[in-house]
């Protein structure tokens, strides 16, 4: 009875050029989840018993007495495959053991690249991707991008490079896409553990983005409402962004008093100096508008009455007049003074208006501080 020799084993992996091994080498067998067959010399009248370990792989099947295939454990790594030959009266060879086929398999995909995100938005048509670089227990070759409209307005199209990063164009401007990355290593494996492509656009590192290079409107009818003391409400509408409007910058007497500021209403302290407001508008990217219209307040002090004079004073303390007001007056009814006697302060009256049927004057008289 004699031992098992030439132990060899031979790749059987499609399109692959087939490998014969002399025993006690160590090789590189298989980089996939592909079976491979494994052979002893043949004798007469011996049977054989395989022994592989697990981290080389599994036995899939046996053929006739002197050949096996197996499949190639997915994290692989080197080990012996041992065959003992038996006769028919089930003794063992002397020796028991052929000379052991030392075999390195590696099968173990490429890693999905980290650090995978959009790097720089070069136009309003076209954006740059990058990545850590991918390792491999070979090497990796090559990385592809599959990248199509979420909306699913177009098919998917791909890139390859060589390097970590890879610039993307012929995009539409406000509209998002999946970009989808795979790395490939040197044996035609993808990380996905694919040697094809069928699985590309739906594993692999993924993220969704989209250009914009606009900037929103200016928001419009800033406004003033519940004035309270020293509280001003702030309002306006929203500009209608190419995305979508994110926040607001507002100005208060040329400093920035809130930088990203989320809604359309905003509560500000206010002194009775007048105060100017402007709002900007920012969109998801940083883009920012233009300013609005200013706005012009001041904080309107309470109504006052001096009980020693009998004078009324409205934003005015201590009034000089029997009505004295600062600020705009605004009347929806009649007016009945006799004589009623207007006088501008300075030179001129800048506008007197009345809202009523009638204007009724009994001895008027108009005078400035010149007389006219």
């Amino acid at each position: 009875l004699y031992a098992p020799s030439n132990i060899m084993a031979i790749t059987v992996r499609p399109n692959r050029t087939e490998l014969s091994i002399a025993q006690g080498t160590n090789t590189l067998v298989n980089r996939t989840q592909n079976s491979y067959s494994v052979s002893s010399s043949t004798v007469a009248n011996q049977s054989y018993q395989w022994n592989v370990p697990a981290n080389i792989g599994t036995i899939v099947s046996v053929q006739g007495t002197t050949n096996i295939t197996l499949l190639a454990a997915r994290d692989a790594a080197m080990g012996n495959i041992n065959v003992t030959s038996y006769n028919s009266q089930c003794t063992a060879a002397s020796g028991f053991n052929a000379t052991p086929l030392a075999v390195n398999v590696y099968n173990t995909p490429p890693l999905l690249p980290a650090n995978y995100s959009t790097r720089s938005y070069n136009s309003n048509t076209s954006l740059t991707l990058g990545w850590d670089a991918s390792t491999d227990n070979g090497s990796v070759v090559a990385y592809k991008v599959y990248y199509k409209p979420v909306d699913n307005s177009a098919a998917f199209k791909s890139v390859s490079t060589s390097t970590t990063s890879v610039k993307i164009d012929g995009l539409t401007e406000g509209k998002s896409y999946t970009f989808v990355l795979n790395s490939l290593d040197d044996q035609g494996m993808y990380s996905n553990g694919r040697t094809d492509e069928s699985l590309n656009t739906t594993q692999g590192a993924t993220l969704v983005d989209y250009i914009d290079k606009t900037a929103p409107p200016a928001p419009f009818n800033l406004m003033a409402t519940e004035v309270t003391g020293s509280k001003i409400a702030l309002v306006w509408n929203e500009p209608l962004d190419n995305v979508k409007t994110t926040a607001y910058e507002i100005t208060m007497n040329s400093t920035v008093v809130e930088a990203n500021y989320t809604r359309t209403m905003y509560v500000a302290n206010i002194s009775t100096t007048p105060n100017n407001f402007t709002i900007k508008a920012k969109d998801a990217r940083g883009n920012v508008s233009v300013a609005s219209l200013p706005l012009r307040v001041k904080k309107v002090d309470s109504f006052v009455i001096d009980t020693a004079t009998g004078n009324v004073g409205i934003g005015v303390n201590p009034p000089t007049h029997k009505l004295d007001v600062d600020g705009n007056v605004k009347v929806r009814g009649n007016i009945y003074a006799c004589p009623l006697s207007i006088t501008g302060c300075g030179d001129t009256i800048s506008r007197v208006q009345f809202e009523s049927k009638r204007i009724q004057f009994f001895n008027p008289k108009f005078a400035t501080a010149n007389g006219g």
